[in-house]
């Protein structure tokens, strides 16, 4: 059953019968991203062949009934909160962050205290990235932001023991992604 005088008619004679998730996104002006939550959550319906490349195959009607949709009812088809964010929510990753228990909290302090003993008591970042197993543009980028307190002499950034080690036992440290080694 077709649609009379649909303001998207023109797309049926501009494009095939059947698209791609390139033309897609482009036809439609929204992201890859946003394409492919579309596609993978069955909001817009499409035949996923399970390949690596040219994954995808739509059919022009169900792209001009998504653009319809969303004409009259935009939320819903928009991505959960946290899709377009890296870190812990980044592609609809939800780690719980676990609260540390005051013994775990001693006993981790006690592991990073020896892990800092032959430090000095102002550290570098390059001291502070040795320390932490993270690369100093991490580090650094940890000062820009304030996640710890620093001090901001010149071009370098000093960052004082318990600064770093009150940084290290944060849920905000305890959430990130495993270093590569």
């Amino acid at each position: 059953m077709k649609k009379i005088n649909s303001k998207y008619d023109y797309l049926l004679k501009e494009y095939p019968a059947v698209i791609t998730k390139d033309q897609f996104y482009r036809i439609c002006n929204i992201s890859k991203k946003t394409a492919k939550h579309l596609l993978d959550n069955g909001l817009v319906p499409c035949v996923n062949n399970g390949k690596k490349t040219r994954k995808y195959k739509l059919k022009m009607t169900d792209v001009i009934e998504y653009l319809e949709g969303r004409d009259i009812s935009p939320e819903s088809y928009m991505a959960p909160i946290g899709w377009y964010k890296r870190g812990p929510t980044y592609k609809g990753y939800n780690r719980e962050l676990k609260v540390l228990t005051e013994e775990e909290r001693a006993k981790l302090a006690t592991v990073y205290s020896h892990r800092m003993a032959y430090y000095p008591d102002v550290l570098s970042v390059i001291e502070a990235s040795e320390i932490t197993g993270y690369h100093r543009n991490s580090v650094a980028k940890w000062c820009t932001k304030d996640l710890m307190q620093c001090f901001n002499m010149g071009n370098r950034y000093l960052i004082p023991k318990p600064s770093l080690l009150e940084f290290m036992l944060s849920p905000y440290f305890q959430g990130l992604k495993s270093k590569i080694d």
